[in-house]
């Protein structure tokens, strides 16, 4: 269609892979912390199944980049 990165359309991914970095034009990319995600998933549902709670919860994480 013509259109042309950065110049015409910005992109951004979610990633923590380094190949962000390495493709041209570089990918701006959003850092998550899996580890601390799925270790905060996990400790949710076992404390679901261990109350049989069907609460919501929601957790916000803070990290530095």
């Amino acid at each position: 269609m013509g259109y042309r990165l950065p110049e015409d359309i910005a992109l951004i991914g979610f990633t923590e892979t380094r190949m962000a970095e390495l493709v041209t034009p570089q990918l701006s990319s959003v850092k998550q912390p899996t580890v601390k995600m799925a270790k905060a998933a996990a400790e949710l549902l076992l404390k679901r199944i261990k109350k049989n709670d069907e609460a919501i919860e929601t957790i916000i994480m803070k990290w530095i980049i």
